[in-house]
């Protein structure tokens, strides 16, 4: 191989190799761009699912509140009755 083509080999070498580390650096770009979208939408979603828990949990309290309650006047109606109908039996 004479120099000239030897110089023309390498020359054609390090021009496909540039074209490489372009297209790695483009590859590089869009796959930043796609992991950033991915994370602002992962965000999204994560704050609503939190929300529906929230909403969730608050019914659920608020739910087990109202059954306490009426489990309380349902015993403290149970046992008037007993004291009262203990009362006139006697």
């Amino acid at each position: 191989m004479t120099q000239e083509k030897f110089q023309e080999h390498v020359l054609k070498e390090l021009s496909e190799i540039k074209n490489l580390f372009i297209k790695n650096e483009q590859d590089h770009s869009t796959l930043s761009t796609k992991i950033s979208d991915v994370h602002s939408e992962l965000s999204t979603k994560i704050e609503s699912v939190r929300t529906e828990v929230e909403s969730v949990r608050t019914e659920v309290h608020k739910q087990f509140n109202v059954f306490l309650r009426w489990s309380i006047g349902t015993a403290i109606a149970s046992i008037s009755i007993v004291f009262v109908l203990a009362k006139y039996v006697t």
